[in-house]
């Protein structure tokens, strides 16, 4: 998830995310009427770790592979035109929820056409599937997935319930992100990380309890995740939200965890403040001078999207990208949009 801004700088997306594929068994963007903090500017500081596993109603397909048959190895499935990154809409005119059905369509069928969106096209492609003589069974030359999953960080839970999360949309390696509309998060527990090299950003490792749902996931916009939180509140910071006019360059600290689960506060300087009037990405351009996370992790890793950052005691942004040309610099959008 590489995002270019310019011929010399580029960025990432902070969510460390780790596409399952889906092939042997199963596991909308809502409107902004979901408001993290509608009961007032208090919230509960967020900082720590969170898994996330985002579904989908529809199947992607994530790989095209070849099928060992009588007549040689090949992909049906290319053959008649698919490409990864399709999302199916329909299988024989019926709608797929589960990848038992896919496959007993497939093994009763002599042809399967297949119904999928790409970009903003929708098209019907007739695949004939094969016998796969090494497993004795019909096939067409693809693999598919419906959910993402992997970490984050907690933004805040406001008094109503409701949390923010990431500060940013998840989507998955093709650009599809819309689609990722609902799941879970759980309790995280982060282990270590991988620091910044040449190859690009470092990354948080964590460990994620996926018997521990800690909330629900019912929002994926441009601002974040959002959804129920399930998890308890007890001990945590209460901050109040400050507007998007109040934030300023200087000294500030993003709030965030680098071991276990509990956050600390590293000193930042927020470089550059963006003028925006409506909600809107990229509100700011910060920098880690904390001379701790420096020589830690060099600085920003990817798992720490949704990073508080506070400024004058005020939840004032989260983090959201990191720069690939320096780790230690990175954008947040404002804390403000992230509450309606």
């Amino acid at each position: 998830m590489h995002f270019k801004i310019s011929k010399r700088i580029t960025l990432c997306l902070l969510l460390t995310l780790f596409i399952i594929i889906v092939s042997a068994s199963i596991f909308n963007i809502s409107n902004f009427s979901a408001i993290a903090a509608e009961e007032g500017n208090i919230v509960y500081l967020g900082g720590f770790p969170v898994g996330i596993a985002s579904y989908s109603d529809n199947f992607i397909v994530s790989e095209i592979i070849n099928v060992t048959t009588t007549e040689g190895s090949f992909s049906p499935a290319l053959k008649a035109g698919l490409s990864k990154g399709d999302i199916i809409l329909f299988v024989n005119g019926e709608k797929i929820t589960d990848i038992n059905t896919f496959n007993d369509i497939v093994s009763s069928s002599e042809k399967v056409v297949v119904t999928v969106r790409r970009g903003d096209t929708v098209s019907d492609y007739t695949i004939v599937p094969v016998l796969d003589v090494t497993q004795n069974r019909k096939k067409l030359g693809l693999q598919i997935k419906n959910v993402l999953s992997g970490i984050g960080t907690m933004t805040f839970i406001g008094k109503n319930g409701r949390y923010a999360a990431l500060g940013h949309m998840i989507s998955d390696e093709f650009g599809n992100n819309s689609i990722y509309n609902k799941g879970n998060i759980f309790s995280c527990e982060i282990i270590g990380f991988k620091v910044a090299d040449e190859e690009g950003p470092g990354a948080l490792r964590g460990n994620v309890d996926f018997k521990s749902v800690i909330g629900e996931i019912d929002v994926n916009s441009f601002k974040g995740l959002y959804g129920k939180y399930l998890g308890n509140t007890e001990g945590l910071e209460e901050i109040e939200v400050g507007k998007a006019t109040d934030v300023k360059p200087g000294k500030a600290y993003i709030y965030t965890t680098i071991s276990g689960k509990t956050p600390k506060y590293y000193e930042i300087d927020i470089v550059k403040t963006f003028k925006q009037d409506v909600p809107a990405e990229k509100s700011m351009v910060i920098r880690v001078v904390d001379k701790e996370l420096k020589q830690e992790t060099g600085g920003i890793l990817q798992g720490m999207s949704g990073s508080p950052i506070v400024q004058d005691g005020k939840l004032v942004g989260a983090v959201t990208h990191v720069f690939n040309s320096d780790s230690t610099k990175g954008y947040g959008i404002y804390a403000e949009w992230m509450t309606y």
